[in-house]
């Protein structure tokens, strides 16, 4: 995405970035044009990420690592992620609705151990 900043920069043309990206990349001549924040951002301008195990019962994969990863990533990183800034500016905002997700809602109903 820097590359096409860059390249957008160069080019006096738009396009479309995450803030991220955006706050990261060391152009000349970029301009935000539709920045709401992260509290009220636009419904199609919305940029999610999520973490998704790899369903066991379909590939061998180290699940237990792997929901381990996931419960990090939506419960104590939370504020890890509220708290990372580029340039001073916070460029992601954490969506996980608890501290305390319930993982044994994810495990596959044929999966054993």
């Amino acid at each position: 995405m820097g590359n096409t900043l860059v390249a957008a920069s160069k080019a006096g043309a738009y396009t479309l970035t995450d803030r991220g990206a955006f706050y990261n990349t060391e152009a000349d001549r970029l301009a935000g044009h539709v920045d709401r924040g992260l509290e009220d951002p636009p419904a199609l301008l919305r940029n999610e990420y999520a973490v998704i195990p790899t369903n066991p019962a379909r590939h061998d994969t180290a699940y237990a690592l792997a929901m381990a990863f996931a419960g990090y990533l939506t419960g104590p990183a939370q504020s890890r992620i509220a708290a990372f800034r580029v340039d001073g500016e916070q460029v992601y905002r954490p969506l996980a609705d608890s501290e305390a997700p319930d993982f044994g809602q994810y495990v596959p109903s044929d999966w054993e151990r």
